[in-house]
């Protein structure tokens, strides 16, 4: 699922619409999710630092003792990897809300508030961060790629990219000094600039 394991999502959907196994609903319905085993399998992307670079969540021990990925940590991609890790984090979370798992509900609803970590008070912009928590130097908003921190994208892309807490962003931003509804408004017409950033090419 491109950078990160955004299947965490459909999976915690998956939970809280469709029918669970053993349910009144699912013996009407004709068809069912084993909630839990659902439930278990996704929390090992949340947990399990995976053996093979191509599953599960990489650089899954920085982002869980920093809060997110670092940009000096052997990761691509981190602002973008970082978002997707919260923002599933934040799926299992309401997922294991409903099976009343408060221990896992707790813990993943925490974590996926640290989108403020990577909120630079000086630019307004969600951006790279070491591992010693300052902001990776020559940032430009204007640059796409991995190595840059966004994948197949750049600040700007990101810049509002946390869903699941929309009214905690706008607060925040308005404390920050920015305003987001005049963010959406110059992303809206702003310029077209594209600096080739981290691909190396157009």
């Amino acid at each position: 699922s491109m950078t990160g394991t955004m299947s965490d999502v459909s999976m915690s959907e998956a939970i809280m619409k469709l029918p669970h196994c053993g349910s009144t609903e699912a013996t009407t319905k004709g068809y069912c999710v084993d909630a839990a085993t659902l439930l278990n399998a996704s929390l090992q992307n949340a947990y399990q630092v995976p053996i093979a670079t191509e599953e599960g969540r990489e650089c899954l021990e920085e982002y869980i003792n920093l809060g997110y990925v670092p940009y000096d940590g052997g990761c691509d991609a981190v602002v973008s990897r970082t978002l997707n890790y919260l923002h599933a984090d934040w799926a299992l979370a309401q997922a294991a809300a409903m099976l009343d798992d408060n221990e896992h509900y707790e813990e993943l609803s925490a974590r996926a508030a640290n989108w403020t970590l990577l909120l630079n008070p000086d630019t307004g912009f969600l951006a790279p961060r070491n591992m010693d928590g300052s902001f990776a130097s020559g940032f430009d908003e204007y640059a796409w790629g991995d190595s840059r921190g966004y994948t197949e994208s750049g600040p700007w892309q990101y810049r509002l990219e946390v869903p699941y807490d929309p009214t905690g962003l706008q607060s925040t931003l308005s404390d920050l000094g920015f305003d987001a509804a005049s963010i959406v408004e110059e992303a809206n017409t702003i310029e077209s600039y594209f600096h080739v950033g981290g691909y190396g090419t157009v």
